[in-house]
């Protein structure tokens, strides 16, 4: 790791130190033949324990760096080298402290990697099936299946972006803590079927029971919809607004009709009617859904 110097090294010093791996030993050492720099020193500790952090717990490098720098004596911070460069040093630690990556039938987790990490681990590996043809892992600490099974509501959607190498997604179980909404489960799963999704709940409840739950919020996928009404035939099942206007505003790309959108309000407002069936009365629904269907030939 890089350290900016207050001055140039005018004096030639070939000051240096070797320890063992464990840099508890010294081994030899050759004195400076200048004065020391405090302000060097505390840049020098504060990258090493940086260093260190990000090796040993799985804080982001920029949450890192703020701790560190808000310890640091003002003229420390004007001598750190500059935000950027300390947390792309802090991410090639991190890399290499990861193991390399195998096929998903290779995978292993175990040790610390099925664990919470950090200074006191805790059990965070809640189930592998180890199934070659359809993986499914999923992370939860023993405190999140409390807060899941005293929830009455969760929220259950998936995210493909951050999904690692070898899984579809990764499918997330929220609940409700007081007020707040907060993840509970991490699922990797490799597929989006029925199957899947019914063998990802019948787990969560095998290891949740006396569950309080009487609410599903999902998105409109229909394999997750048959799987809750498999396991859980008791509960509501309510999909999300959020997900249904993102439904509609990918048939209007699909259909090639985005420039329209924004160019005729009146064809705006009748797209915005097949979304407001959802705040109409059950009953009216239906109703509402027909008066849109003689409109149609202006949407088409």
């Amino acid at each position: 790791m890089y350290v900016k110097k207050s001055k140039n090294n005018e004096n030639n010093c070939q000051g240096s130190i070797t320890t063992d791996v464990n840099i508890k030993v010294i081994v030899s050492k050759t004195d400076h033949n200048h004065n020391v720099c405090p302000v060097e020193v505390e840049v020098i500790k504060s990258l090493s324990s940086m260093k260190n952090n990000a090796k040993n717990n799985s804080e982001p490098p920029s949450i890192i760096f703020s701790k560190a720098i808000i310890n640091l004596s003002n003229e420390a911070k004007l001598l750190m080298p500059a935000e950027n460069s300390v947390k792309r040093s802090l991410r090639r630690v991190k890399n290499a402290s990861y193991p390399p990556l195998v096929p998903v039938n290779e995978l292993k987790v175990t040790s610390i990697w099925a664990t919470t990490g950090g200074e006191n681990p805790q059990p965070f590996l809640l189930y592998d099936n180890e199934n070659n043809e359809n993986r499914i892992i999923i992370f939860s600490s023993t405190e999140s299946l409390q807060i899941l099974k005293t929830s009455t509501y969760w929220y259950m959607d998936g995210t493909f972006s951050t999904a690692p190498t070898g899984f579809n997604q990764v499918y997330i179980i929220h609940g409700k803590m007081g007020s707040t909404t907060i993840p509970l489960e991490y699922i990797l799963l490799q597929n989006k079927t029925k199957l899947t999704y019914t063998e990802m709940l019948s787990v969560i409840c095998e290891k949740c029971p006396k569950r309080e739950v009487v609410q599903i919020t999902i998105d409109f996928e229909k394999a997750v919809i048959l799987a809750i009404e498999k396991v859980l035939p008791k509960v509501k099942i309510h999909c999300c607004y959020f997900h249904l206007c993102q439904s509609v505003w990918r048939k209007i790309q699909e259909y090639g009709l985005v420039k329209k959108y924004k160019e005729d309000k009146q064809f705006q407002q009748d797209i915005a009617m097949i979304t407001g069936l959802a705040f109409l009365p059950v009953n009216y629904v239906k109703k509402g859904m027909e008066i849109l269907l003689k409109i149609s030939k202006k949407i088409s």
